[in-house]
């Protein structure tokens, strides 16, 4: 942090890797998703003087990410993002000595890294709140059985949490 102060913004400070893992369980949805996110994260590091660089690897792709560590060395890339991915994660396979990562999603156990995410809860929480200034006064929702687990129960929460809120309105 102290470099990026003491530099100006238009001075190029390194390139970030943006790795994601081709899934190919991931639901089709998802795709769309990860360009947002893609195009997010280039938007701020070029703000903040970053050069961004994107990788698929993993099953049905060209690279192992064995062979994406020796590149990423190679290249002197030292900062990470990684994409959200549908399985649980394992990044083991990348020298974590030479790397500074952050995933984005709620939690990744190889390796344990920070991370950020949308905030379901208050998003559901938001959605719901519309929905009843529309009149509506049985809301019902929707999901992927799978997304239920990851999402570690927040949408549900949510959903049930402001059902509670506000006895006026019913669940289906």
């Amino acid at each position: 942090m102290s470099q990026l102060r003491r530099s100006s913004a238009t001075k190029q400070l390194g390139t970030l890797a943006v790795l994601e893992l081709n899934e190919p369980t991931r639901p089709a949805g998802a795709a769309p998703f990860h360009a947002d996110l893609l195009a997010g994260v280039k938007e701020r590091a070029t703000a903040m003087g970053f050069a961004v660089t994107h990788w698929k690897f993993g099953p049905g792709s060209e690279i192992s990410l064995k062979r994406l560590d020796q590149i990423l060395n190679w290249r002197g890339i030292r900062g990470l993002v990684l994409l959200p991915t549908w399985s649980e994660p394992d990044f083991r396979d990348l020298n974590w000595k030479r790397f500074t990562g952050i995933y984005i999603d709620y939690w990744i156990r190889q390796p344990v890294l920070h991370t950020v995410c949308s905030d379901h809860f208050h998003t559901l929480f938001i959605a719901l709140e519309k929905a009843r200034e529309l009149g509506y006064r049985r809301p019902g929702g929707a999901g992927e059985r799978r997304s239920k687990g990851r999402l570690q129960g927040r949408s549900i929460g949510a959903y049930l949490g402001y059902l509670h809120a506000h006895a006026e309105m019913t669940a289906l």
